[in-house]
């Protein structure tokens, strides 16, 4: 039933809410208002490098394409550099998704898309273990509207997400 999928948030959720958003979203999406909301990956993997080898490999959102299963192409204006506010495209398949940059630093990459009140978050954060390892969380989730839209898909998405995960894991395995 759709009562199951409901969750009503408030502040002390601790979900990462975007800081771009003006204060009365804000308050819209973290008060006592009843929203979508659906996570399709959220694992944590432990990962044979540390994390700032990982975190290269991760920044480099060009390259992304090269190593990442099904994606077909990365679009950005290349003069513009990284940063949190820095836009591009992801090519899957025949989608073409446009995201932002919401956070951009050693420790949690995001990026991600919305329309009005309805998000999508994709992230990895990164906790070094040692100096050989560092551990992967890798989240992705949607809200409202665009939660709602995804859900026919949500297993294709997850699978997708946990290939990218086992990539990133298989390409710093022992040998």
């Amino acid at each position: 039933m759709l009562e199951s999928f409901l969750v009503y948030y408030h502040s002390d959720t601790g979900i990462d809410w975007p800081t771009h958003l003006p204060p009365a979203r804000i308050s819209y999406l973290c008060g006592p208002t009843i929203m979508f909301k659906r996570i399709w990956i959220d694992e944590t993997v432990d990962v044979g490098t540390n994390a700032d080898t990982l975190y290269a490999l991760l920044k480099d959102f060009d390259a992304w394409p090269e190593w990442t299963p099904g994606l077909r192409a990365l679009k950005r204006d290349r003069k513009e550099p990284l940063r949190v506010g820095a836009k591009f495209v992801m090519v899957i398949g025949r989608l073409s998704l446009p995201c932002q940059v919401f956070a951009y630093g050693p420790s949690r990459l995001e990026w991600g898309g919305g329309l009005g009140p309805s998000i999508v978050r994709h992230s990895f954060e990164l906790t070094p273990v040692d100096a050989a390892q560092c551990r992967l969380r890798h989240l992705e989730y949607a809200t409202g509207v665009l939660a709602a839209l995804a859900l026919p898909m949500e297993k294709a998405l997850g699978a997708y997400d946990h290939r990218w995960t086992k990539t990133i894991c298989a390409r710093f395995a022992s040998t």
